[in-house]
């Protein structure tokens, strides 16, 4: 997983590898950090030099760019990559084979609904933003999605607790197998009350639950997650963290999602429009 680097920070370490054939994933988080057209090309005509003495593969996938202010940056960033890369330098990759298939049509539809904020004019959609294709049927548990009306402290402990229990009072799954995914970093409550439960149930042993905050989950896979997904407004902002974190799981997920404080769950009226669309997929529960 790549940590919060430019363009140039990010081809000078590359160019520090020689004899080597070199794979990076999760290269969005550099394509978002300071994005402009002319940086873009620069950094791809780079790359181009680079790959003359080792053959460089870079992977992402620009619906988990929680960063995204608007679509168009997306947009942008396909036009440089199709006027600088020949087709047969770039290839799309659209098989889900992390997570199980219910987990996939979770997903999937959240995807969609990420795409759909496009409008039909753009040309290389289907190459920036792939439709996600069925990848293996294991089956897993069925999702289970907690919407909260309001902010309320006491009902997200307790049901992150709940769900944790479950995950623990088996013989299939250690602590380390579990890991919870949180997006809310402006309270000062969630963050502590996740790591203090934590700190808990994990005492005196060194099979820790697993805690990871959206940004740095890139790369990032358990088992089983538990997403606290924190929420101010609806945007396709939303959309694309919530998919980042969901995606962390490989069999089992839960989620517990949380109007912020002094808002409420319908002030986020095209999320839950999202939401209600996954009802065939996960188990919603309100509080």
């Amino acid at each position: 997983m790549l940590g919060l680097i430019d363009t140039t920070q990010f081809t000078d370490r590359l160019s520090l590898v020689k004899d080597y054939n070199v794979f990076v994933d999760d290269v969005q988080k550099v394509f978002l950090y300071d994005f402009t057209a002319e940086k873009w090309s620069v950094f791809i005509e780079t790359l181009l030099e680079l790959s003359t003495n080792n053959i460089i593969w870079l992977v992402c996938d620009l619906v988990q760019c929680w960063r995204m202010k608007d679509t168009s940056v997306i947009i942008e960033l396909g036009n440089v990559i199709t006027d600088k890369l020949h087709s047969n330098q770039r290839t799309t990759l659209s098989m889900n084979l992390r997570n199980t298939f219910d987990l996939s049509n979770i997903l999937s539809v959240i995807r969609e609904q990420f795409i759909k904020s496009f409008s039909d004019s753009v040309t290389n959609l289907d190459m920036i933003l792939p439709t996600q294709i069925p990848g293996h049927f294991i089956h897993g548990p069925k999702t289970v999605i907690h919407i909260l009306k309001d902010y309320n402290v006491n009902i997200i402990g307790d049901v992150l607790n709940k769900e944790l229990d479950k995950l623990c009072n088996t013989d299939t799954l250690s602590n380390s197998d579990i890991g919870i995914v949180y997006n809310d970093v402006y309270s000062d409550v969630v963050e502590p009350l996740v790591k203090e439960t934590v700190n808990v149930r994990c005492v005196n042993t060194d099979d820790k639950i697993g805690v990871c905050y959206s940004e740095d989950s890139y790369s990032a896979e358990w088992p089983a997650v538990v997403v606290l997904y924190g929420i101010w407004y609806s945007s396709e902002v939303e959309l694309t963290t919530l998919y980042l974190m969901i995606s962390r799981a490989r069999v089992h997920c839960s989620v517990i999602i949380y109007p912020g404080e002094g808002v409420t769950i319908e002030d986020c009226s095209e999320m839950l429009d999202s939401l209600n669309k996954l009802r065939d997929y996960a188990h919603i529960v309100r509080h």
